[in-house]
């Protein structure tokens, strides 16, 4: 058994650990990273697709465009391209191409102001799911929506699902239009990977490693394979003791410090003891830190690529956006004026047992032309809960079946239409619902989370151990702006490093 004494220990090598480990070794404090996997990055994953594309298994986008540092340090190192695609947006439904004409995105731009304003300032206690808020909308303004519009404008507002990850079954009315974002959102073309290795040369380079990242690992600053079982706090040494199990071969090591910073992702902290990568507290986390991990929530946004031998869809759309078949319980309900009660409660996302419906019009699904991007023959897919825990069981088998009927009816608006769309030459899909120590994308937003002072808590972090600040979080759930976001989390990692260095200078411990 091996055992390591150093200043800080940072939990999780993605990028609010990395960032976090830089800011900490800029100003002195020893500190060294655990990771669990074998590989850094974290929910950051670029892959190579069997054609040799570079795919985002995580973060695609710099988001909040206007006040992004990462966005503005990527711009300004020139090594990174990117691309604006909000061009434009197609939208189809079951019988095809959904023209202008029939007023769908002014009825969801209402439908937006409709939440914000009535729902927002709801309590905790009165919040409800975004498909019961649809329907109250339509029983409010069903007299001047067209019967088009009552069924397939609810549809287009499940595009929140494609934000999130989540059905709108579970969607939390009161918080789904407090996740403004400032400013437009640039996809990375290069991959995010590329963002992040840049972060993980800067750390290398600080630390004496030069310009090999692999020395991190040799040189013992970083540890893969090392996942965290058991943080203990002493109060007569006034330390804090992880005991850490190699994914590979089992031992067990220890490493001491004063200082964590834990940017383990909110689904593990989440879990119950002894489920893989869980992680015992002794000292427990304080009440207070625990109501708020309970009164958070994990989303499982999927994406699927599809490369073929050439484009047979619109090549002048950004994005492609299918909307499910209308929701029959609510149109009747409406159409009936059933002012009595609010249509059927769905609080969870139950798992889908068998195949979609063939017609595969039962799942809001977002293309997204890799065409228009960079030239590729290829198709990129957003999909949310319960379908991407269910294809990202057997992607292989079952992510054509869902997606074909789909693509087919996108094409069969264009005048030299195929009679049968080819099949895919790969199949490029996410693993985060089945792999354990992500359990999912990002934090959601579900009916009655206690969002921001859930958040917040876990910013302030107090009252664990001696209450003296030495455990600190960070990572994409553990800010508000920009939650649910690789530069959020890289700002997260900053600031608690920050944090840190503050205490150190203070000499409050």
């Amino acid at each position: 058994m091996t055992t390591v004494r150093t200043d800080a220990i940072v939990i999780g090598a993605g990028i609010a650990g990395v960032k976090a480990s830089i800011e900490l070794t800029k100003a002195g404090v020893s500190n060294i990273i655990l990771e669990a996997r074998d590989r850094t990055g974290g929910r950051l994953n670029t892959v190579k697709t069997p054609n040799g594309r570079s795919f985002d298994l995580g973060a695609s986008w710099f988001h909040d465009c206007l006040d992004n540092p990462l966005f503005e340090k990527t711009i300004a190192k020139g090594d990174i391209k990117f691309y604006f695609d909000d061009a434009s947006l197609n939208l189809y439904n079951k019988d095809g191409y959904i023209h202008d004409d029939e007023r769908l995105v002014p009825i969801f731009e209402e439908m937006q102001t409709y939440l914000e304003t009535y729902w927002t300032p709801k309590s905790r206690e009165n919040d409800v799911s975004i498909r019961e808020a649809a329907y109250q909308y339509l029983l409010k303004k069903k007299n001047v929506l067209t019967d088009f519009q009552l069924k397939n404008a609810p549809q287009l507002l499940r595009s929140f699902e494609l934000w999130i990850g989540s059905s709108w079954d579970i969607l939390s009315a009161r918080h789904i239009c407090g996740d403004k974002h400032l400013g437009r959102n640039a996809f990375c073309l290069d991959g995010w990977s590329s963002v992040y290795n840049n972060e993980l040369a800067e750390l290398s380079q600080i630390s004496g490693c030069g310009d090999d990242t692999k020395r991190l690992e040799t040189s013992n600053k970083l540890y893969l394979n090392t996942e965290v079982k058991k943080i203990t706090f002493s109060d007569w040494r006034k330390e804090i003791t992880i005991k850490t199990k190699n994914t590979k071969t089992n031992k067990i090591d220890t490493y001491i410090c004063k200082y964590i910073i834990c940017t383990a992702p909110l689904s593990i902290l989440k879990l119950q003891k002894n489920e893989v990568g869980s992680i015992e507290w002794s000292p427990k986390l304080p009440k207070q830190i625990s109501s708020a991990l309970d009164n958070l929530s994990f989303s499982a946004l999927g994406k699927i690529l599809f490369e073929f031998d050439e484009v047979f869809w619109p090549k002048d759309s950004d994005r492609f956006f299918c909307l499910p078949d209308y929701d029959a319980e609510m149109y009747n309900k409406v159409k009936r004026g059933d002012t009595n009660s609010g249509i059927e409660i769905r609080t969870s996302e139950k798992d889908i047992k068998s195949a979609p419906d063939a017609e595969g019009f039962t799942h809001p699904v977002l293309f997204l032309n890799v065409y228009r991007m960079n030239g590729a023959p290829a198709l990129a897919c957003l999909i949310s809960n319960p379908l991407t825990k269910w294809i990202e069981a057997d992607p292989q088998n079952r992510a054509w079946p869902v997606i074909k009927p789909l693509l087919a009816k996108i094409v069969s608006s264009l005048p030299n239409a195929p009679k049968e769309i080819p099949a895919p030459k790969s199949i490029t899909c996410t693993n985060w619902t089945t792999d354990p120590y992500a359990r999912g994308s990002y934090t959601g937003l579900t009916v009655h989370d206690e969002f921001e002072d859930g958040i917040q808590t876990l910013i302030d972090a107090k009252g664990i151990f001696d209450g003296k600040g030495r455990v600190r979080f960070a990572g994409e759930h553990c800010i508000l702006q920009g939650s649910g976001c690789a530069h959020g989390a890289w700002r997260s990692g900053a600031r608690e490093a920050a944090e840190i260095v503050k205490r150190i200078n203070n000499s409050k411990l």
